[in-house]
């Protein structure tokens, strides 16, 4: 009896869920349809499947009925909504996106509204949070999953790099030629006779050298092998990416072919969105497997809350949710690996199996994920050998699990090996490609610098981004039993990283965003973090620490990813990373405060060196960076901006404008040859023009006084007069009059330009 209860009820759920998917792929298919990306056609594939899956769903709905209750109604609306999502996230024909941007909220709302209106029919004991915290469990595909989906996917900001860049062309490749090498999209390198060839030590370069002696030059994110341009990093992200190219093309949806690119011919914005859509599935679904994971632990709210902290107040939502590196395949694995760890399970051979795969896949994603591999297998073997009763089936398990790893590593050495001549993959390519142009090791620089920037540097460092973290390492300490073994056990995952990129050169992780490093440790820290939320019901205090720290950690990352500060940030700072992380005044999530500074401080700084601008290094005005602007835009005459536009709030008051410009040579000045407009309210309050002087030791900044009649906003543009070339380093805005002393402009500081 008990059997045929649990067949009828898995055949119910299979029903269920073949209508659910067959709604997603119509209502996708809906686009191709209506002719919204491109001409009219019928995804027959589609069709033809979402067909199959009904008529299984009729078949097993007339000999086990199922129950189209509410909740059935609920799920089929968002999976509809789900679907239509998709089609209009891949608009193709208008980079704008207008109909998705335009519906992506209403989509959002609506799902939380279904959530939160079924929340409150089965509310229990009047607690709305535990109500939705129970739903999501019973249902966290539909109720947890998709919702966060959503929000992954819902900025329009672009995080990728260089980094993802195969990631992105691999599902084209993929599907037009069916191999892995890239040689469609990149022009055939030239080559470098042996004799002319320089060791540059840049590392933003690959070098080969051919058979016949010659060298090859390729972007760091490509190597070459047997003639072929191949990725320079594990190829397993891409292979997820052209999985769900591959769900939505059968809903009619095709990108276009990148085709040869080029400046003129750039990767087109749907590949970008490919990859979005892709990280950000990867990393929904990793946030389901962590509320799984823990809500053994903690009770049904504490487990939601916990979740809903990994998702949004760490590296996951801001590097792994974004852009296909390969963090977010290493957390996915993690949170799968989880349960193994944190509670004593008799499991059967196919679980043991499945667990063994997971530690095998670790190197293959990212190789330094085979510390998280060997210690989460090592605590495993330890936690069964303390609390496992069944003595004899330990054997078993560490066979069970041994044959899942080593499956898993040959697969994908062979893998490897048959697209890269190597089993270790892009990697190996990669290291001695940096060999030949002469960097030998990355790994041994200075590990002070690396370990104090890996924590607490203002631009990268883990508990800067993430304050949350320095709570949840006192996890390990107040717990107790079985969990106090096992936390202790994931905190040397922590320290194995720490170790291993203290003394790597980029230990800022490139051009990337926070604590990149540690995002494949996202799952860790908030697991530390329960005993700590445990305790904070019961001292106030640390309640209090852990709702400031989260909320500084929620900002920090939910800051980048929807205000996009961090773009600006990246981008428009000219000083070397290495300068630019321990600059205290620059943090990254600060950024949307700089412009209401001013109305505490009374004093503004603009200075080109951190702001968006195309012009060159020239040298030093007063200590300050000097940048050199002499290219005319097209079609503009008179004056043209040389720096984006500022926003600032003052107080109002009188003030002193000092300007530091100059020009190299005296044949170079021209009367009024920069402009600083200042406005308030669309009106202008200082139209001051300054000819620029020919630079001298002594030089002194120029100097106005205004008036700003009104406290609130003013708007600040700098502009010089085309066709002629001026080199500036900023300007000052303080309250009170120009008191030179007072703006500290003595004639000693560092003076001098360098010429054309």
């Amino acid at each position: 009896m008990k059997e045929n209860r649990k067949a009828e009820a898995i055949l119910n759920r299979t029903c269920e869920y073949c209508i659910y998917f067959s709604s997603i792929i119509l209502s996708m298919s809906l686009g191709q349809i209506i002719g919204y990306n491109g001409r009219f056609a019928i995804p027959w594939y589609g069709i033809a499947l979402s067909a199959v899956l009904l008529l299984i769903a009729i078949i097993i709905h007339k000999k086990f009925p199922i129950d189209l209750n509410f909740n059935f109604l609920c799920k089929l609306s968002i999976s509809i909504i789900f679907g239509l999502y998709t089609f209009l996230f891949f608009q193709t024909e208008d980079y704008t996106r207008q109909y998705f941007e335009a519906f992506k909220l209403p989509c959002l709302l609506f799902i939380l509204f279904i959530i939160i209106l079924l929340a409150f029919r089965q509310k229990a004991n009047g607690n709305i949070w535990r109500s939705i915290a129970v739903l999501s469990a019973k249902n966290p595909f539909y109720y947890f999953c998709i919702p966060i989906f959503l929000c992954f996917t819902y900025s329009s900001v672009i995080f990728a790099r260089g980094d993802s860049i195969p990631a992105k062309l691999y599902p084209f490749t993929i599907y037009s030629e069916g191999n892995l090498d890239l040689n469609e999209f990149f022009p055939p390198p030239n080559t470098i006779k042996a004799e002319h060839f320089v060791k540059q030590k840049l590392l933003i370069e690959t070098v080969t050298q051919l058979p016949t002696g010659d060298f090859i030059r390729l972007p760091f994110y490509l190597v070459w092998a047997d003639g072929k341009v191949l990725g320079s990093y594990p190829i397993l992200p891409g292979l997820m990416n052209s999985i769900v190219y591959g769900f939505i093309k059968l809903a009619g949806i095709e990108l276009p072919h990148p085709g040869l690119i080029s400046e003129q011919n750039p990767i087109p914005f749907s590949a970008f969105y490919l990859e979005k859509y892709t990280a950000g599935a990867i990393a929904a679904l990793t946030s389901m497997f962590f509320f799984r994971a823990i809500l053994r632990l903690v009770s049904f709210r504490s487990a939601l809350i916990l979740s809903l902290l990994f998702s949004f107040a760490s590296p996951h939502l801001s590097v792994s949710s974004q852009a296909l590196w390969q963090h977010g395949l290493i957390e996915m694995l993690l949170a799968l690996s989880l349960p193994y760890v944190l509670v004593s399970n008799a499991w059967s051979r196919q679980r043991l199996l499945f667990f063994g795969l997971l530690l095998g896949t670790f190197y293959f994603v990212r190789p330094s994920g085979i510390i998280i591999a060997f210690i989460i297998g090592l605590l495993f073997g330890i936690m069964n050998k303390l609390y496992l009763i069944h003595n004899k089936s330990k054997l078993n398990q560490v066979l069970w699990i041994s044959s899942g790893a080593l499956f898993a590593g040959i697969f994908f050495g062979l893998l490897n090996f048959y697209f890269y001549g190597d089993v270790q993959g892009g990697y190996s390519l990669f290291k001695a490609a940096l060999a030949n142009d002469g960097a030998v090791s990355l790994f041994a620089w200075n590990f002070g610098s690396g370990f104090s920037g890996l924590l607490w540097s203002p631009g990268y460092g883990v508990f800067i981004f993430c304050p949350i973290v320095i709570l949840s390492l006192f996890g390990p300490f107040i717990s107790k039993g079985r969990l106090k073994i096992t936390l202790f056990y994931l905190t040397l995952c922590i320290l194995g990283y720490l170790l291993l990129y203290s003394p790597y050169k980029y230990w800022w992780a490139g051009v990337s965003y926070g604590a990149r490093f540690f995002s494949d440790l996202s799952p860790i820290f908030f697991v530390l973090l329960i005993p700590v939320f445990k305790l904070a019901r019961k001292i106030k205090i640390l309640k209090v620490l852990v709702i400031l720290f989260a909320s500084i950690s929620i900002w920090a990352h939910s800051s980048a990813v929807y205000l996009g500060g961090v773009v600006n940030w990246q981008a428009c700072n000219h000083l070397p990373e290495e300068v630019s992380a321990w600059d205290w005044t620059r943090i990254p999530y600060t950024q949307p405060f700089r412009k209401y500074y001013p109305f505490v401080t009374d004093e503004l700084d603009i200075q080109p060196v951190f702001s968006c601008q195309k012009g060159r290094l020239s040298g030093f005005i007063n200590d300050r960076y000097a940048y050199r602007f002499d290219k005319d835009s097209l079609f503009i005459d008179g004056y043209e901006k040389i720096l984006q536009d500022t926003t600032a709030y003052f107080r109002k008051g009188n003030y002193c404008l000092a300007v530091f410009g100059a020009v190299a040579k005296e044949n170079l000045q021209d009367k009024d040859n920069l402009r600083v407009v200042i406005s308030q309210n669309k009106k202008e309050i200082l139209n001051y023009k300054e000819t620029l002087q020919t630079i001298s030791p002594n030089y002194f900044p120029s100097i106005n006084e205004f008036e700003i009649p009104s406290s609130g906003k003013i708007g600040i543009s700098i502009e010089r007069k085309t066709g002629k070339s001026i080199d500036f380093a900023g300007l000052q805005i303080k309250e009170g009059t120009c008191n030179l002393a007072r703006l500290k402009m003595n004639r000693k500081r560092k003076t001098f330009l360098v010429p054309d």
